[in-house]
């Protein structure tokens, strides 16, 4: 190889690097204004009481979001308004059953960026406290979704089921 193509060969593979690094650092990514949110997972741990009856199914729900225009999210002081709309289904012998006590209601702190760029990309943990004692099904699943502060609704998901 002679000197000038080892020169070329350097610049060329330097190019390539500099394009790559570009490329993989561009924040500048468009997303709809309507809110889009995919499961991440569901984590829980069974609690006993004190006489070693199963007492509380504590749950981690994690659900990742993407927001175009970033207003997602509520001022503190709008405490009578919700964003996070969670169903929580029972199941009974493999018949689904939704009822009042199941509809959870939820709030994503303000999260606007100040930047130009107000596409907003993170996950939000739910977390839940079911007392077995008082829900009668063996298994159960959420549906969710979210809402922006233009009321603009993200799709609904449903969580794989879990088993009581």
């Amino acid at each position: 190889m002679n000197y000038f193509s080892k020169i070329g060969f350097k610049v060329v593979l330097l190019a390539v690097i500099g394009i790559t690094v570009m490329l993989s650092c561009n924040s500048n990514q468009k997303y709809p204004d309507e809110p889009q949110i995919e499961f991440v997972s569901y984590s829980f741990r069974d609690t006993l009481d004190i006489l070693g009856n199963p007492n509380v199914h504590l749950g981690l729900l994690t659900i990742s979001f993407t927001d175009g225009d970033g207003d997602i999210g509520l001022y503190q002081s709008e405490t009578e308004l919700t964003d996070v709309f969670i169903y929580r289904i029972g199941i009974l012998n493999g018949s689904p059953s939704l009822s009042d006590m199941d509809t959870l209601n939820f709030r994503i702190p303000y999260l606007t960026p100040e930047a130009q760029n107000k596409t907003l990309r993170g996950e939000i943990d739910v977390e839940f406290n079911l007392y077995k004692a008082n829900y009668p099904y063996d298994t159960m699943y959420y549906e969710l979704y979210i809402q922006d502060r233009a009321l603009n609704t993200s799709n609904i998901i449903t969580t794989p089921e879990i088993v009581l």
